[in-house]
């Protein structure tokens, strides 16, 4: 963090500058020339106050919002499709019947309601997804114009409208292309991805360059895999104490209220002082920025990095979104034909040892390897835990899913940190915008991919898609190793002063 000598004075600053860090005065500040020719002043080192440390338990508490209704409602689409299927047979309102007789005509029936279930995911997924994609890269990219916190309060605006016409819709048993608007309307603000996009631009703006910056999107990756724990264990006790799938949702709707508040209190990190000092020549030259990390000549030396780290990237959050998106139906279902209560407790298991207990080991493993070689240990354990659960039969083998991938998530915030650190402190919106563009799409092609070859293979060999998952980090692995070997010894790995 940007100093460490703590004054208990309420109205003082909660971090001060010190003497290992100073701050300097505005005839110390160092210009650095800016694409257009212009001397950019670097910003100076900031006063950090407690207001700043809102970031986290913001993205907690929206996490934890998102996620409530993200599990009820996957399993109120199932469960609504198998109750119009099987208009006979119905065991409560927020329980799936599963049928193991695998000769039986409702088992054939059971196996196309999976079908029609991820179908419609795929639906949801495109009709908020393909908009995303761009409101993530104009919106993230326009955080070095406009600064930080637009970014905060207008995803969580779409995510509040979405959720209130979801229970909306919930409460008269609407059809479900009625659902369709509310994502569409969230993915114009650019979905949970925005507010992920955002809370590693403000870490990465009240964080030093090197180890220091990793920590602090560690920190954001906990607030995250914390929030995600809470709902997705708490949502299967709730289905089957209330056998109501709109209480997730008013719990959810208070959290986002709650987090929007917490969000006008955040002080501003990128400041008009410091956006000012720099001319544009364009309306879409910060675009052009987060372009250029990958694309343009100028960036000859660090391009391969960028495109290697991106690649890697993409693959890890192919498997982690596109796993999300049909897991559900693969617990639900036989062999293993789990109730609400079961898959809330594996995901909060899974969820916790990856995103909490995973990540808090980094700072060990810091100790005695660098970033790269985290990557890899991460790429190995979430190929393992991937053909464990293609081949997994019943609980114990489920469970220890959870357990040989904790590292499996550590190659994501790695890659967040290595790309921060090779860019200017001007265009660290530009890099995450860049980021979050490919997470968005990723999120959609995995949605549409995974549950496309969940629905061709369910009927031949149910783990496939598993597979897949685990062939994409094998590559993952070797891309890094390839990134390990090439930059060592580079100036270029850390920023050093010139563009980008």
């Amino acid at each position: 963090m940007k100093g460490n000598k703590l004054d208990l004075g309420e109205n003082s600053p909660l971090i001060e500058p010190n003497e290992d860090i100073p701050v300097p005065y505005e005839s110390e500040k160092k210009p650095i020339e800016g694409d257009a020719g212009n001397n950019l002043m670097l910003p100076p080192n900031q006063v950090i106050t407690r207001c700043h440390f809102l970031v986290w338990p913001v993205a907690f508490l929206f996490v934890t919002a998102y996620y409530f209704t993200f599990t009820a409602f996957g399993q109120y689409v199932y469960i609504k499709l198998q109750n119009e299927n099987f208009p006979g047979i119905r065991v409560n309102k927020t329980t799936a019947y599963c049928e193991v007789n695998t000769s039986s005509i409702n088992f054939k029936i059971q196996e196309d309601v999976q079908q029609k279930a991820a179908t419609w995911g795929i639906y949801f997924y495109l009709s908020g997804g393909l908009t995303s994609i761009v409101a993530n890269f104009i919106m993230g990219a326009y955080t070095d114009r406009f600064g930080r916190k637009f970014l905060f309060i207008l995803p969580c605006i779409g995510t509040i409208v979405r959720t209130s016409l979801a229970m909306v819709g919930i409460y008269y048993d609407l059809p479900l292309p009625y659902y369709i608007a509310g994502y569409f309307i969230e993915g114009c603000t650019g979905q949970i991805f925005n507010i992920f996009q955002i809370t590693y631009i403000y870490a990465a703006d009240i964080t030093e360059n090197g180890k220091s910056r990793s920590v602090g999107i560690i920190i954001v990756e906990l607030a995250i895999g914390i929030g995600i724990v809470a709902p997705t264990l708490a949502v299967g006790f709730i289905l089957e104490e209330t056998n109501s799938f709109l209480v997730p949702f008013y719990i959810s709707l208070g959290i986002l209220v709650l987090t929007l508040f917490l969000m006008f209190l955040l002080p501003e990190t990128y400041p008009k002082a410091i956006r000012s000092q720099r001319r544009y020549t364009s309306k879409f030259e910060n675009l052009k920025d987060a372009v250029d990390l990958y694309f343009s000549k100028k960036n000859s030396g660090r391009r391969w990095m960028y495109i290697v780290s991106i690649l890697v990237f993409s693959f890890t959050v192919y498997n982690a979104l596109g796993r999300t998106a049909m897991e559900g139906l693969f617990l639900l279902n036989y062999p293993l034909c789990w109730n609400p209560t079961k898959i809330g407790v594996f995901g909060s298991m899974r969820v916790a040892f990856q995103q909490i207990v995973g990540m808090a080991c980094v700072k060990l493993f810091h100790l005695c390897m660098n970033d790269e070689m985290i990557i890899i240990i991460g790429c190995i354990s979430y190929a393992a835990s991937f053909v464990l659960e293609a081949y997994a039969t019943n609980d114990l083998m489920m469970y220890l899913v959870a357990i040989v991938g904790t590292f499996g998530l550590l190659t994501i915030p790695m890659i967040r940190s290595i790309l921060s650190q090779m860019t200017s402190p001007q265009k660290q919106g530009a890099v995450f915008a860049s980021i979050s563009a490919v997470e968005t799409a990723v999120n959609c092609i995995g949605a549409l991919s995974a549950n496309s070859v969940y629905i061709a293979t369910v009927k031949i060999q149910r783990g496939f898609t598993f597979i897949l998952f685990a062939g994409f980090s094998v590559i993952s692995m070797i891309l890094m190793i390839i990134f390990m070997i090439g930059t060592r010894g580079s100036k270029n790995r850390i920023y050093n002063g010139k563009d980008p």
